[in-house]
């Protein structure tokens, strides 16, 4: 069920935990605070559907109420196969969402403070922010406290096998860490002011991969968006289905009459070639008849010329036919042959020339101690 943020109030002292920075031409809207759970577990599913449904069962003895009174945010699973999850009271989501809705609509998403500050994978980061601590570790939990009760977080939370490194931007180390496990490997850096804070965010808004405006609290925008996203393939899709029938058969009809036409044409072209006729065979038929005649006409030459061809080159040493051309129009056959000496190429001029045929000698040259020459044939 889609939430349903008409009748919310809008609470100042919720609302003010949230900032908004404009990063790549977008504009981000990041949640800081402690009233947001962190939790990096393996879920069994990567479907994001049966993800959603499941985690409320996974994470419920962790929680101080029930499952349904929460929101839950969650990442793609990581290359070790574990999902991050962001867990918000849906009463504090509700006036967030109304307030970006009032504020920007054009804001899609409200991303978890911690989930920013990371700037490597491999890093571990504590950033002390006064009376928040934020703590965030790629490779196990993720928690956002009060400083106070940094230390028994700290301790229940970071394995003391552990070899990373954690960057701890603090100036109070000694307050908020604990100095009684020597194992822990500790790198104190200066702490941030509110701009270097910001604008480590900036950069990191990229490599989160939390949106709390999600599932039900997923924008009307976006949703819009994914829906004509795709409506228009469907739309497409379906004009396609419909229209493309439609257009076949217009495209058959308009044929049909065109081919109606062409009879009629031909109807009357023979009828006015051949008026004297008593019994009229179909035209189509006529042409079909006459187109026969020609080709058998042109194949009763080409069989006669170069059957002649054949046998007086089988009579002559060394001759080979290179290449042959029928002229249909003409009725002239060219050849290309190659023979030993020009005394072969007179011999076999000669012998066409007395069996009936008109000979025509074209160019003669001699290509590797052989002579090539071409000769045209036809009737005499």
């Amino acid at each position: 069920m889609k939430n349903d943020s008409s009748l919310v109030q809008i609470n100042d002292d919720i609302v003010k935990k949230l900032y908004f920075i404009h990063h790549d031409e977008k504009e981000y809207c990041l949640a800081s605070g402690t009233d947001i759970l962190f939790f990096r577990l393996k879920v069994p599913t990567t479907n994001e559907n049966e993800t959603r449904k499941a985690l409320p069962f996974i994470i419920e003895d962790e929680l101080a109420v029930d499952p349904d009174q929460v929101h839950i945010a969650f990442s793609i699973p990581d290359q070790q196969g574990f999902t991050s999850v962001a867990v918000v009271n849906k009463d504090i989501m509700k006036i967030w969402a109304k307030y970006i809705e009032k504020k920007d609509n054009k804001i899609l998403h409200i991303i978890p403070e911690l989930f920013s500050i990371n700037l490597s994978n491999e890093e571990v980061v504590l950033i002390d922010r006064g009376s928040n601590i934020l703590f965030f570790n790629p490779s196990g939990n993720s928690f956002c406290c009060d400083d106070s009760l940094f230390p028994n977080i700290f301790s229940e939370n970071y394995p003391i096998s552990d070899t990373k490194i954690i960057n701890a931007y603090t100036n109070r180390a000694d307050k908020i860490l604990p100095n009684d496990n020597k194992n822990i490997k500790i790198n104190l850096l200066p702490n941030l002011s509110d701009d270097e804070f910001k604008d480590r965010v900036r950069k990191g808004i990229e490599t989160s991969s939390i949106n709390l405006l999600s599932g039900a609290f997923k924008p009307i925008k976006y949703l819009n968006e994914l829906i004509t996203i795709w409506l228009r393939p469907i739309i497409i899709s379906l004009s396609f289905i419909f229209i493309y029938p439609i257009l076949i058969i217009l495209e058959t009809h308009y044929l049909d009459s065109k081919i109606l036409d062409v009879k009629l044409k031909l109807n009357q072209v023979y009828n006015s070639i051949d008026e004297s006729i008593g019994n009229r065979q179909n035209p189509i038929e006529y042409i079909k008849t006459i187109l026969a005649d020609k080709q058998e006409n042109q194949s009763k030459y080409f069989l006669t010329y170069t059957n002649i061809l054949f046998q007086t080159l089988s009579e002559i040493q060394g001759s080979r036919l290179i290449s042959i051309n029928f002229e249909n129009d003409n009725k002239i056959l060219s050849v290309n042959l190659s023979v030993l000496s020009y005394e072969d190429v007179e011999t076999i001029q000669n012998n066409l020339s007395s069996k009936g045929l008109m000979v025509r000698e074209g160019n003669s040259r001699l290509v590797d101690n052989k002579v090539i020459t071409e000769i045209k044939l036809g009737e005499r």
